[in-house]
């Protein structure tokens, strides 16, 4: 990636508020690894705002890696250090900045699950420091502490809340996550179905300045716990750390996938894509979400006005089932109310119905789907499912490969391969099955020169795990499903 544009909230006044560009972002690259980040736009400051701070503009060198291929510095962060346990996972974080001077510090099983982490900062700290200089340790005399003990988590030796499938309970309530395609948790709802709060992202995690509560949980991107100890701002994906649009450690499993960036994420294609734990991405909870939604959208009928279905303008009923439902699934279920919204409101804008009405229909359907994703998420037959799915991944992967070194060379960037020219469908083992490319310059064979499939055939005597690559061929008829999740 080369270049990043945001747009968004830029300000906000009595009764208005301003919008436009936010970050426009330029990257520059020693081999794959990060080297400078430069941002044309001023810094924007609103608490829930996380636009890139350009702290270090134009002073050389903002980010340096150890041997490993591991992130020691981010300047644009203020971070002066990092440093790694046997597991390459953060052990201490230093951070000096405009706003805070601070250390993290992390502790972690043999197995490398975070125990706990320790926030330590300088309540006397000057707002003028040199970005990225050395922390007085001695200066850092306020502490936090959180002990994560499976499911429960603890702050400052008091109970802070227990983690379940779909939600939490912290302070004697229950609150569940409604969450979109992604299993981003958008909204936080309690027990009672009242949202306590909202989070809208950006493609690679960064949220909307809009987002409200932003402090009531970390759970969000991914479902991923977002560290703001001392600013640091990056999502703890368990076998490495992601920031902005990338991880600051090379991929465990880098050995599956040559061609990309070990710290790129998910293919630099975040919206079809997510990374259950930092190795390696998966769609399996996109597909779950856009089958909920279509089951939710077809089942409606657009030919029976909303009063024969139970519709009113003021709440969202429970319409006859028309279509397949399936139960147990909470990123199903979300997909499944949202297309159901989708469908209703689609014909109150056709039968002219006013705004107020339409969201107010927004508003209840939403606390519905709450309702019913709390039920299913207690059934915690969810979580059965995606440990299954994690624990075959587990067993297919085997033990893990040596981490890959960075390249040296041009950098992985999503403007060198024009959407579109090249599409790969990947097998359970992470290797790819079929290729889909668009048609080559009449120099090349017949075959190759209208768009055509290259299969990979399983070639058990190639080291890499990778199939041979076959020759062209046109792609199977529309009757013939086999290429159908190519086009």
């Amino acid at each position: 990636m080369l270049t990043m544009k945001r747009h968004g909230k830029k300000d906000e006044g009595t009764g208005t508020s301003s919008y436009g560009l936010i970050d426009n972002l330029t990257m520059s690259y020693t081999g794959n690894q990060m080297k400078t980040i430069t941002d044309a736009i001023a810094d924007i400051n609103l608490t829930a705002s996380m636009d890139f701070k350009d702290y270090t503009k134009g002073t050389g060198v903002e980010y340096t890696y150890n041997k490993n291929g591991a992130m020691t510095k981010d300047l644009n962060k203020g971070i002066s250090s990092i440093t790694y346990n046997s597991l390459n996972l953060p052990q201490t974080v230093d951070i000096k900045n405009k706003t805070v001077e601070g250390r993290n510090e992390y502790t972690y099983s043999a197995a490398g699950v975070k125990l706990r982490a320790v926030q330590r900062w300088n309540p006397g700290y000057s707002t003028n420091p040199v970005i990225g200089s050395a922390v007085n340790v001695n200066a850092l005399t306020e502490t936090e502490t959180t002990d994560y003990v499976g499911n429960i988590i603890y702050e400052n030796d008091g109970l802070k809340r227990i983690l379940v499938d779909g939600g939490y309970y912290q302070n004697g309530n229950y609150y569940f996550y409604i969450r979109d395609h992604l299993g981003n948790n958008r909204i936080v709802i309690d027990q009672y179905s009242d949202a306590v709060q909202s989070t809208q992202y950006y493609p690679f995690g960064n949220s909307f300045a809009e987002s409200t509560n932003q402090t009531v949980q970390p759970y969000k991107y991914n479902d991923k716990e977002l560290d703001t100890r001392n600013g640091l701002n990056m999502y703890d994906y368990s076998a490495r750390w992601k920031y902005d649009w990338g991880f600051t450690t090379v991929d465990p499993l880098a050995e599956r996938g040559y061609s990309w960036s070990p710290y790129a994420y998910c293919f630099n294609n975040p919206l079809m894509y997510i990374d259950p734990d930092g190795q390696w991405p998966s769609w399996g909870d996109v597909k779950s979400f856009a089958k909920g939604w279509a089951h939710g959208v077809v089942g409606h009928h657009p030919n029976k006005s909303m009063a024969d279905q139970g519709y009113t303008t003021a709440t969202v009923k429970p319409r006859k089932d028309n279509s397949p439902r399936e139960t147990g699934d909470s990123g199903y279920e979300a997909g499944y109310f949202a297309g159901e919204i989708t469908a209703v409101i689609a014909e109150m804008v056709v039968f002219g119905a006013a705004e107020g009405a339409v969201r107010a229909v927004v508003a209840e359907g939403t606390k519905q789907a709450g309702k019913q994703i709390a039920k299913e998420v207690v059934k915690k037959q969810a979580g059965k499912e995606a440990g299954k799915e994690i624990v075959n991944q587990v067993q297919q992967d085997g033990k893990r490969r040596k981490n890959r070194l960075p390249d040296v060379g041009q950098p992985n960037s999503v403007e060198t391969n024009p959407s579109g020219t090249t599409k790969k469908k990947y097998g359970p083992d992470g290797n790819v099955q079929k290729e889909w490319n668009k048609g080559h310059p009449q120099d090349k064979k017949p075959n190759g020169q209208q768009d055509h499939v290259h299969d990979y055939k399983p070639n058990t005597n190639n080291p890499t795990g990778r199939g041979d690559r076959q020759p062209a061929r046109t792609k199977y008829n529309n009757n013939d499903k086999r290429d159908f999740d190519l086009f």
